[in-house]
C-alpha cells in the first residue's frame, strides 16, 4: 500500500530511487563519447517526485520508450537538489509527465516540450519548476479521493495539466556562460562541449495498459495526439 503523503506544503519526503545517479560530480563524459548527459537546475521543494522523459517520434507525436526497449530519461528527485544531471542516449526525447512515489502522475500529452540530445555532448535544459505540477496533481489526488494506492495501482490525470516549464532567464548567452562554469566546476570528470536545448512544444498520442483496461500516459493502444 503506497499513501500520498500529505499536501504540497505540509508534504513529508517522499522516498525515490536512483538519485546517486544524478550527480553531476559523479558523471563522465568526453567529446565524442557515444552518449550524452541532460543537465537540469531545479527549484526547491520539501516534496520528491519524478520527471519522465521519454525517446519520442515528433513526426508521428509518439511516445517510444517501453518496459523492454528502454529509452528512458527520468529524473528521480530527491528534496533539496539544487541541480541533476543524467547520461543517456542520444536522441529525440520529450517529457511525458511528472509522478510521485510512481503511482500518481500528470500527463503532458496536451502540452509538452521536445529536444535533441546528441552523442559526446553535455545539454543544459535551464531550471525547472514543479511546485505547479505538484500543486495540480496533489488537488486532483484529493478531490477524487485516490489518496492511497493498494497492490500497486496507478493513478494518471490527463485533464487541465499545467505544462512543464524550463527557464533560462532573460539572457541566454548568460544561461550558457553559467552552465559552462558549473560543468568546468562541479562536474570535473566531464570533458565534453556545454550546449543549451532547444526546445519545441509539442503533443503526443496515449493509450492504455497491456489488457486494453485502463488509460495510461504512454500505452500499447494509442490515441492520436491532439494537433
Amino acid at each position: 500500500m503506497r499513501v500520498l503523503a500529505g499536501l504540497l506544503l505540509g508534504a513529508l519526503a517522499l522516498g525515490v530511487s536512483g538519485c546517486a545517479n544524478l550527480d553531476p560530480a559523479r558523471q563522465q563524459l568526453a567529446a565524442g563519447a557515444p552518449e550524452g548527459i541532460l543537465l537540469l537546475k531545479l527549484k526547491p521543494t520539501r516534496t520528491g517526485y519524478n520527471l519522465v522523459g521519454q525517446q519520442f517520434d515528433p513526426a508521428n507525436h509518439l511516445l517510444k520508450a517501453g518496459s523492454f526497449k528502454g529509452g528512458w530519461a527520468s529524473f528521480d528527485v530527491d528534496p533539496g537538489m539544487p541541480y541533476a544531471a543524467l547520461k543517456v542516449a542520444p536522441g529525440t526525447y520529450v517529457f511525458s509527465g511528472l509522478s510521485q512515489q510512481s503511482a500518481w502522475m500528470s500527463c503532458f500529452q496536451d502540452s509538452s516540450v521536445t529536444f535533441d540530445l546528441k552523442a559526446g555532448e553535455v545539454l543544459y535544459l535551464g531550471e525547472f519548476d514543479p511546485v505547479p505540477i505538484l500543486a495540480d496533481l496533489q488537488r486532483k489526488v484529493v478531490e477524487r479521493g485516490e489518496t492511497v494506492s493498494m497492490n500497486n495501482r496507478n493513478y494518471f490525470y490527463f485533464d487541465n495539466i499545467p505544462a512543464p516549464h524550463f527557464d533560462f532567464g532573460p539572457d541566454r548567452d548568460r544561461a550558457s556562460a553559467e552552465a559552462e562554469t558549473y560543468v568546468r566546476t562541479h562536474m570535473t570528470k566531464v570533458s565534453a562541449p556545454v550546449r543549451l536545448a532547444e526546445f519545441h512544444q509539442t503533443t503526443f498520442g496515449i493509450g492504455y495498459d497491456a489488457f486494453h483496461i485502463q488509460r495510461v500516459c504512454g500505452g500499447y493502444y494509442k490515441e492520436s495526439a491532439a494537433k
